[in-house]
Parts: C-alpha cells; sequence; structure tokens
C-alpha cells in the first residue's frame, strides 16, 4: 500500500502484510521534494500485523505519523523475505509510535534494527515491547543513533534538495487529535490482532 501525492488523513487498520519485501511507503515526491507532501500525510496504523516482511512497516515521509497496537514479527536470516528494518524514518516524518509491538529473531536480530534511516529526525515512543521486553529508551536511542550513523550525509542531501534535518528529538510538535485505547501488554496486542486483523473479520 502506497499513499502519495497529496493524501491525508488516511487510517490502515487491522490489516496483515505477510511475505512482501516493500510493504508500505508513504510520500509519494521523493525525500527532497516536499511541496506535495509537506502539509499533508496524517495518517494511522493500528492493530496491524507485519509478519515476515522485508522493510517499509512503514517506510514515512512528510507528515504525521501515528503507529500504535502494531504487531511486527521478523527473521533476519530467513531464506525468503529476511527482515532487514520496520520503520522507515524519511525526511521530515513525526513518528509517534504507541504499544508496538516488535518481534525479531535471526542472527542480526537488535533492537537498532527496528529502523532504517532516510533523513528523519523525530521519533517518539510510549509502551513499546521488542522481544516482549519493554523497550520505549531503547527504542529512542536506536532512532537517534541510526539518524546518527548517516548525519553528515543527510545535512548534505537536505541542503542539495530543501528538506529539513535536524539533530534527533523526541519531540514532535503535534499529539494525535483522537481518542484511542493502547495495548496492555505485548502479549495482549499481540493475541488482539491475531483475533481480529484480517480479511472478514
Amino acid at each position: 500500500i502506497d499513499i502519495e501525492d497529496s493524501s491525508d488523513y488516511v487510517t490502515i487498520s487491522y490489516t496483515i502484510f505477510k511475505n512482501q519485501d516493500k510493504t508500505n511507503m508513504v510520500g509519494g515526491s521523493g525525500d527532497g521534494n516536499g511541496a506535495k507532501e509537506r502539509a499533508y500525510n496524517h495518517m494511522s496504523f493500528n492493530n496491524n500485523i507485519w509478519q515476515d516482511t522485508t522493510q517499509r512497516a512503514p517506510r514515512a515521509r512528510f507528515g504525521q505519523f501515528h503507529l500504535y497496537n502494531n504487531s511486527y514479527t521478523g527473521n533476519t536470516d530467513a531464506s525468503s523475505y529476511p527482515n532487514s528494518y520496520y520503520i522507515g524514518m524519511g525526511a521530515e516524518s513525526r513518528i509517534l509510535s504507541e504499544a508496538n509491538v516488535f518481534d525479531m529473531t535471526g542472527s542480526k536480530s537488535a533492537v537498532g534494527r527496528v529502523f532504517s534511516n532516510y533523513n528523519g529526525y523525530q521519533f517518539k515512543d510510549v509502551g513499546s515491547w521488542f522481544n516482549g521486553v519493554a523497550a520505549s529508551a531503547d527504542l529512542e536511542a536506536a532512532a537517534k543513533a541510526a539518524l546518527e550513523a548517516r548525519y553528515s550525509s543527510a545535512v548534505s542531501a537536505g541542503a542539495s534538495s530543501g528538506f529539513t534535518v535536524a539533530a534527533y528529538t523526541n519531540e514532535l510538535g503535534w499529539t494525535p487529535p483522537y481518542s484511542y485505547t493502547l495495548g496492555s501488554s505485548a502479549a495482549q496486542v499481540r493475541e488482539h490482532n491475531l483475533a481480529n486483523a484480517g480479511a472478514g473479520k
């Protein structure tokens, strides 16, 4: 599912993404041209399952992204659809992650592999888990490290293409304008999504 070209106020919920490479891209104008995206892309992804997907769950560009109560499972060593990363922090994305369950196996399994940085610098986590363990602080540290590992090249790309790059922050400048209920535990989120996500449910 790609969402682009000034799309706005879109929710993807209770969907199963399974055995895929590039699952979700938001923002189609490219990291260097936010003209069609910058004022748009208010997105919610909730109660979805990403199972054995390689990347882009989602890859986020130019917008406000609320990711909550989602379940992620992947194996970095899988022969088909090995996990590369879950969340792609794209240019000027402001990502709020809440009560997400990130499960990962394989020889390269690590909290840092939740992210790939594509010039994004704003990410906040509240109450998520990595392999069953509460991991908000670790997730934010990993998001910061992913940016810092390529900060010089991100700044150079921003200077040449016009998007904003700054030091990592968990201050997003927005809060969700709707009510919602967060999962109470990793097990509860997994079980709820398995019981309710997918066609016909």
